[in-house]
This record gives structure tokens, C-alpha cells and sequence, in this order.
């Protein structure tokens, strides 16, 4: 099941098409707040409108694993969504 044919109703909003084109004309760094449950919607409709690979960095293990989940969900099966799960061995 993909939620991907949701993605078109995002791209109305003003706010996401200003954050769109700032992303397509530069590469300096962008700043957007997003509510956290719509992050996961808002990450994958970038990532088909941009057609640019895209690593997002999350601050607990646990909130990597939720995420990839729920990008899976919205980019469909057939997405390269990958995860890398954070190393067993200590640095140190």
C-alpha cells in the first residue's frame, strides 16, 4: 500500500512550493519547521519532486526506525528507502 497519490495535495500550499523552489535553485542550507507527524509526508513528496537523494539524520535510534516506516509507507514498496541502524560497538 503507498500513500504516494496524496503527495499532489502538498504541493498547493504556498509554504511547500516556496520551500520546493528554494531547494531546486541553491544549495545553501534551508530552514523549515515542520509538525512532527507530518514530517514523514512532507520528506517524501520532496524527495519525488526533487528526484535528489536525501539523508535524514534523526536524534534516537528509535525515532530512525519510526521514520524509515512511515517514508516507506508514504514513497511506496517499490522507494529505496534504506536505514542504517546505529552500531553496536562503542567508539571508544
Amino acid at each position: 500500500m503507498s500513500l504516494r497519490a496524496l503527495g499532489g495535495l502538498l504541493e498547493a500550499a504556498p509554504q511547500y512550493r516556496r520551500l520546493k523552489e528554494s531547494l531546486e535553485r541553491s544549495r545553501v542550507l534551508t530552514r523549515t519547521q515542520v509538525l512532527p507527524d507530518a514530517a514523514p509526508y512532507v520528506l517524501s513528496t520532496l524527495w519525488q519532486d526533487l528526484g535528489a537523494p536525501m539523508l535524514i539524520v534523526t536524534p534516537r535510534p528509535e525515532d530512525a526506525r519510526r521514520l524509515h516506516e512511515q517514508l516507506t509507507l508514504w514513497s511506496g514498496d517499490e522507494a529505496l528507502v534504506l536505514h542504517f541502524p546505529e552500531t553496536e560497538a562503542l567508539p571508544f
